[in-house]
Order: C-alpha cells, then sequence, then structure tokens
C-alpha cells in the first residue's frame, strides 16, 4: 500500500500499519469447528459457533444463538471437495436470519461443466502447449489454488494423464505450502504435505525474465497473482508468454475487471496487450484460456441450502449488483415468506 500510494498518488494509503496489525493480533481468539464457545456479559450470553465452509484452509461459517435466535453468516462457501480440503459442512435446520454470499448469482454454469471436468479440460490444454515444445502459465492466488494446482499436476504425471514436465513456482504460494504441511500435520484439516514439492521437483522461476522474450526454461509456471497484479510473478512470467504462438496461459478462477488477468481475459481476441508496469505492447499469439476451478459455491447450491434452513430473514453479501438481484428474485420465488434483503451500505435494518 505504501508503494501504491507513491505510484498511483492514492493519498488514503495506507489503510493500515504494522502496529494495527499487532493491535488486532492481541483481541483474535482462535476456535474450533463444531464446538461452542459462550461469551457473557452481565446476564447476556451469546453462544458461537465454527463450520467449515470449504472456500479455503480456515474458512468458517459463523453461527451465533442469541436469545433463543439462531444466527448463520455462511462466509465464503465452496460445497465440493478440492484436492487439498473437503467441502463446506454448514449447520442445518431452522435459521433464523441467514447471511448468504451471492458471489456467483451471476455466472450460469453448463450441466456438464463439473469441477471434475474442468480439470480434466485443463490437463487436455497443458498437454497441448507441451506437445509443441510451449510453455504453460498458469496464474493462481497464493492461498488455497496454488496447493490445490501442485496436487492436481502431481496426481496427473503419476497417472499418466498428464506428460512429465519441469514445474517452475515462487513467491508467497510457496511459503503458504509450510502452512499447509504445519496445519495438516497438527489437525488434519488440509491434506496436502511437503512431500508434493519434493516429488514435482519445484524450480525456481529465472529472475532475468524480460517483456517479450520468450522463456528458455520450458515447462509448467504455477505462479500468483491469480489476477496478473503488476509487478507479480504471473505478470512477469506473461509478458515474456504472451507473443509466443507455442504459449499458453490459463486461469482457473475470478479475475477482476480491472485488473491485468482480467483485462486480458476480456481482450484476448485482440491483437495487442499493454502491459503497464513494462512500459510493453505484445502481440497477443498465446492461447489464453479460462476453467472454473472456483473456491465459491455455484448459486444453485446456496439457494437449495437456503431453501432447506426456511430462514425468516435473509441478507445478501458479497456479491455484484447482478449477482445479488439473481439471488433476489429467485430467493423470492422459493421463499415467499422470508424477508430477503440487499442491504444498502451504512444503512441499518432491524430485524
Amino acid at each position: 500500500m505504501k508503494r501504491q500510494r507513491e505510484e498511483y498518488g492514492m493519498t488514503d494509503y495506507p489503510l493500515y500499519v504494522h502496529r494495527d496489525i499487532d493491535h488486532v493480533k492481541r483481541s483474535i481468539i482462535a476456535l474450533p469447528f463444531e464446538k461452542s464457545e459462550f461469551f457473557h456479559k452481565n446476564k447476556d450470553k451469546i453462544e458461537v459457533k465454527l463450520h467449515p465452509s470449504g472456500h479455503v484452509v480456515g474458512a468458517s461459517a459463523i453461527e451465533i444463538i442469541y436469545k433463543g435466535k439462531r444466527i448463520v453468516h455462511t462466509g465464503d462457501v465452496l460445497f465440493e471437495a478440492q484436492r487439498t480440503l473437503p467441502g463446506a459442512y454448514l449447520p442445518s435446520g431452522k435459521i433464523d436470519t441467514l447471511f448468504l454470499e451471492t458471489t456467483r448469482g451471476a455466472t450460469v454454469r453448463a450441466k456438464e461443466s463439473t469441477r471434475e471436468n474442468e480439470i480434466k479440460q485443463l490437463i487436455d490444454s497443458i498437454n497441448e502447449i507441451l506437445d509443441q515444445d510451449g510453455t504453460c502459465l498458469i496464474p493462481v492466488f497464493a492461498l488455497g489454488r496454488m496447493q490445490e494446482l501442485f496436487k492436481i499436476i502431481l496426481e496427473s504425471m503419476q497417472i499418466g494423464i498428464l506428460r512429465k514436465a519441469p514445474v517452475y513456482s515462487t513467491g508467497l504460494g510457496m511459503d503458504i505450502c509450510n502452512f499447509f504441511d504445519k496445519i495438516s500435520k497438527r489437525t488434519g484439516l488440509v491434506d496436502f504435505d511437503l512431500k508434493i514439492l519434493k516429488q514435482l521437483d519445484i524450480k525456481t522461476i529465472d529472475p532475468k525474465l524480460r517483456p517479450g522474450k520468450n522463456i528458455k526454461k520450458k515447462g509448467i509456471y504455477i505462479v500468483s497473482s491469480g489476477m496478473l497484479v503488476e509487478r507479480t510473478p504471473s505478470y512477469n512470467v506473461a509478458a515474456s508468454l504472451l507473443n509466443t504462438g507455442s504459449n499458453g496461459i490459463f486461469f482457473i478462477g475470478y479475475c477482476d475487471p480491472d485488473t491485468p488477468g482480467g483485462q486480458l481475459l476480456a481482450n484476448k481476441e485482440a491483437d495487442t496487450f499493454y502491459f503497464n508496469a513494462f512500459d510493453y505492447l505484445s502481440p497477443i499469439r498465446a492461447s489464453i484460456k479460462k476453467f472454473d476451478l472456483s473456491g465459491h459455491a455455484d448459486r444453485e447450491a446456496l439457494v437449495d441450502y437456503a431453501v432447506q434452513a426456511k430462514p425468516k430473514n435473509i441478507i445478501l453479501t458479497h456479491g455484484e449488483n447482478d449477482a445479488r438481484n439473481w439471488f433476489l428474485n429467485t430467493l423470492n420465488q422459493h421463499l415467499g415468506d422470508t424477508h430477503i434483503i440487499d442491504p444498502e451500505p451504512g444503512q441499518t435494518y432491524p430485524l
């Protein structure tokens, strides 16, 4: 944020500094999943329970019981199991107020487009790039998606459906692998250990990459950021790969339209793409594809969960306007007696 303040004139940055983080850390209480914790003040009592929500390791739905009312905030949810993490296990039964994520409300998934089919198509596309002596870049989020991709690539090579090739990575995601290994050994909440990195023989990215000059060390590059944010390893690798037709850049998750990744996906049929951080206008010759390995549940699965809960109130959260509108209309059709709120920031809503 300090760098962005200088580069982009964002005068309200940094929003916080290290001493603020230290202050917050002293206020955090760690709770285990599926075990109630009771908080008392005078004669009031609140019961709080966390439930695994599947999105990333540690992601939780929060259940609050207060004066006989049951409130559930889903947080970000994925019901399907990932390679490193089980799917969500949310509280069932009657709920008074449900805070429901709406991230994929505007996303229509074809019936044949299952997570496993998306993985198969990704592996097939990587093979196509390797067969033509090209290099494949998969931009990933450092937390969760990088570790899942490592497992997918290793398993695919071991069973022979993916050609063996050098795998390259770097950055924050590699550090997070160490935490995944510790969490796996200590709690078993995540299925990942450092043997995966050794078996893949992860190699370091050449620090002297230059925009427009094709990478000499060919293979599979699994690096963050997932949205090709400027000055990240994936941005640097993309600037080297894009102008060579034998290469591929394969996105596996959401890209904000304002990020370089989102802009590249929106303009993949164009002739050129501008890498602003390098002041480099690249021809678009590499294959650019997107595969749906989102960490968020499909909209139909969230509607099914809401319908079984029959809440008195539903508050829509975490979604763009189109996504919220789809949930608002669909839930009104299924739950005529439920008060569904698409809240405005700063407003108070009595329940």
